[in-house]
């Protein structure tokens, strides 16, 4: 609690001192253009239909590695297909702190 209000009274300080921090800068459309660049927008970009555009899907859980977990991990994930049939793939991040690196071990090599 402590620690959160120093915070906070830092931050404080640090924005009444040199004032609020700046906005974007502008992104002018003319100079900025694909592949090296693209201005924020939800338009989709190279006009390709929603319905063939992909999607980065990003699932988190939290917590370690361990028996219980993996199972959970695999149900939720063991059936999803890609719309071409394939199955999902992705990277897994996991901690260090009481993971067990059996069941690690074990998704790798299943490709679970």
């Amino acid at each position: 609690m402590l620690g959160s209000l120093l915070f906070l009274f830092n931050l404080a300080t640090v924005v009444f001192s040199f004032g609020p921090l700046p906005g974007p800068v502008p992104c002018d459309e003319t100079k900025c253009k694909l592949p090296d660049c693209r201005c924020f927008s939800s338009n989709i970009p190279g006009s390709i239909p929603p319905d063939q555009t992909p999607q980065f899907v990003v699932l988190s859980m939290q917590g370690t590695s361990d028996e219980y977990n993996t199972k959970m991990y695999q149900d939720v994930v063991q059936d999803l297909k890609n719309p071409n049939g394939c199955p999902v793939s992705g990277t897994w991040f996991v901690y260090d702190h009481i993971t067990d690196y059996r069941t690690v071990n074990n998704i790798y090599n299943n490709n679970n």
